[in-house]
């Protein structure tokens, strides 16, 4: 992380906390950046070897063998063989691709999973009460009812109601 602030200035005092936001920031940029190295990896595959193009989106899809893999390492990872091709028996593991084929699958279901937003249960059950004249919603009733309408929609929770549809 030193290398970052031979490009970047921080504020006097604020160190710790530019610290703290660039390893919060990290945390998320890293595994993306596998994730895309991937991708990157099947279109260049494609596009070298089969002469064919290949979309970002299409390649999420595809899957290459681990020796294709290898043909395709990015520059930034080149001269280090091994980090490539941990990543590529990884990405050759059927676990691996299993797992990232469930979160596919639940990006195609019809409708949100729940309308509470970025809010917590907590906060649901405080804007559902607030919405319906001050009713008391436990948090069993309020994952339920996250799962039909917003807190401030016309719904209710009755245990004799069958469950919603699937994707709803």
């Amino acid at each position: 992380m030193m290398e970052l602030w031979d490009f970047f200035r921080c504020e006097p005092g604020m160190e710790d906390i530019a610290a703290r936001v660039v390893n919060k920031v990290c945390q998320k940029l890293v595994p993306d950046m596998f994730y895309e190295a991937r991708i990157q990896a099947v279109i260049t595959y494609h596009g070298q070897v089969n002469k064919t193009t290949v979309t970002k989106n299409d390649a999420r899809t595809m899957q290459l063998t681990r020796a294709q893999y290898l043909l395709v390492p990015p520059a930034w990872l080149a001269t280090h063989y091994d980090t490539w091709d941990f990543l590529v028996r990884r990405w050759c593991d059927p676990e691996w691709w299993e797992q990232m084929h469930k979160a596919a699958r639940r990006l195609k279901m019809p409708g949100p999973a729940h309308h509470q937003g970025s809010q917590s249960i907590s906060k649901y059950v405080a804007s559902w009460s607030a919405a319906h004249g001050g009713q008391p919603c436990g948090q069993f009733k309020a994952f339920a009812l996250a799962h039909e309408g917003k807190a401030t929609s016309d719904v209710d929770f009755n245990p004799e109601d069958p469950p919603p549809p699937l994707g709803v």
